[in-house]
Protein backbone atom coordinates (compact mmCIF):
# COMPACT_ATOMS: atom_id res chain seq x y z
CA UNK A 1 0.00 0.00 0.00
CA UNK A 2 1.34 3.40 -0.92
CA UNK A 3 0.87 6.37 1.31
CA UNK A 4 1.47 10.04 0.66
CA UNK A 5 4.33 12.00 2.17
CA UNK A 6 1.96 13.92 4.49
CA UNK A 7 0.62 10.67 5.94
CA UNK A 8 4.12 9.22 6.25
CA UNK A 9 5.28 12.38 8.02
CA UNK A 10 2.47 11.93 10.57
CA UNK A 11 3.52 8.31 11.04
CA UNK A 12 7.13 9.35 11.54
CA UNK A 13 6.04 11.81 14.22
CA UNK A 14 4.06 9.13 16.04
CA UNK A 15 6.92 6.64 15.74
CA UNK A 16 9.31 9.26 17.13
CA UNK A 17 6.99 10.03 20.06
CA UNK A 18 6.76 6.29 20.80
CA UNK A 19 10.57 6.00 20.73
CA UNK A 20 10.91 3.89 17.56
CA UNK A 21 12.18 6.55 15.12
CA UNK A 22 15.24 8.75 15.48
CA UNK A 23 15.57 10.08 11.92
CA UNK A 24 14.55 13.28 10.18
CA UNK A 25 10.84 14.10 10.03
CA UNK A 26 10.71 14.39 6.25
CA UNK A 27 7.88 12.14 5.00
CA UNK A 28 10.33 10.02 2.99
CA UNK A 29 10.61 6.23 3.12
CA UNK A 30 14.23 5.80 4.10
CA UNK A 31 16.14 3.06 5.92
CA UNK A 32 15.46 4.63 9.34
CA UNK A 33 11.73 4.87 8.67
CA UNK A 34 11.58 1.26 7.45
CA UNK A 35 13.54 0.04 10.47
CA UNK A 36 11.28 2.00 12.84
CA UNK A 37 8.18 0.50 11.23
CA UNK A 38 9.64 -3.01 11.60
CA UNK A 39 10.44 -2.39 15.28
CA UNK A 40 6.95 -1.02 15.92
CA UNK A 41 5.24 -3.90 14.13
CA UNK A 42 7.24 -6.48 16.09
CA UNK A 43 6.73 -4.71 19.43
CA UNK A 44 3.37 -6.38 20.01
CA UNK A 45 1.12 -3.45 19.16
CA UNK A 46 -2.63 -4.04 19.12
CA UNK A 47 -4.32 -2.48 16.11
CA UNK A 48 -7.54 -0.63 16.79
CA UNK A 49 -10.81 -2.00 15.52
CA UNK A 50 -13.06 0.44 13.69
CA UNK A 51 -16.50 0.44 15.24
CA UNK A 52 -18.20 0.61 11.86
CA UNK A 53 -21.12 2.23 13.64
CA UNK A 54 -21.78 -0.87 15.72
CA UNK A 55 -22.90 -0.22 19.29
CA UNK A 56 -20.57 -1.37 22.02
CA UNK A 57 -21.87 -4.11 24.27
CA UNK A 58 -21.60 -3.92 28.04
CA UNK A 59 -19.63 -7.18 28.12
CA UNK A 60 -16.20 -5.95 27.10
CA UNK A 61 -14.09 -3.60 24.99
CA UNK A 62 -15.05 -5.14 21.63
CA UNK A 63 -17.97 -3.95 19.50
CA UNK A 64 -21.03 -6.18 19.56
CA UNK A 65 -20.62 -9.05 17.10
CA UNK A 66 -16.79 -9.00 17.12
CA UNK A 67 -15.21 -12.09 18.63
CA UNK A 68 -11.60 -12.21 19.62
Amino acid sequence: MQIGSDQLLRQQIILQLKGFYKGALDGIWGPKTIEAMKKWESSGFTPGLPSGGMPLSNKGPWPKGVRK
